[in-house]
């Protein structure tokens, strides 16, 4: 782990442990790949430095291939349709709960592996 001005962070890199706001507030989670748009979010929330792991880089093909392709992919998806099964896919707030659960499932299946 090594902590980084938030000048130095750059997309592809994996957070090592939660991003808090000033006011102590909740923005990412341990083991999510940072992108542009969370560095633009870091910014806006006054976040000045983060913590990450100690590997390189990580491209969003290259987490995909890590877990075995698509094949991974449309299980976890699988398991999670099923789950939400009785509720509404195309109401906003649903399909961002989905899209957070299932970036947060494979997050976990990323961290299970290594």
């Amino acid at each position: 782990m090594k902590t980084l001005r938030l000048e130095e962070v750059s997309p592809g890199m994996v957070l090592a442990r939660d991003v808090k706001g000033r006011f102590g507030r909740g923005i990412l989670a341990t083991g999510n790949i940072i992108t542009e748009k969370h560095i633009f979010i870091f910014k806006s929330w006054g976040v000045t430095e983060i913590i990450v792991e100690n590997r390189p880089p990580v491209s969003r093909q290259a987490w995909k291939e890590g877990l075995n392709g698509s094949a991974q992919f449309e299980l976890v998806e699988r398991k999670l349709r099923e789950k939400f099964k009785f509720t509404d896919p195309k109401h906003p707030a649903i399909k961002e709960l989905f899209q957070v659960s299932f970036k947060r499932k494979m997050n976990l299946q990323v961290n299970s592996e290594n």
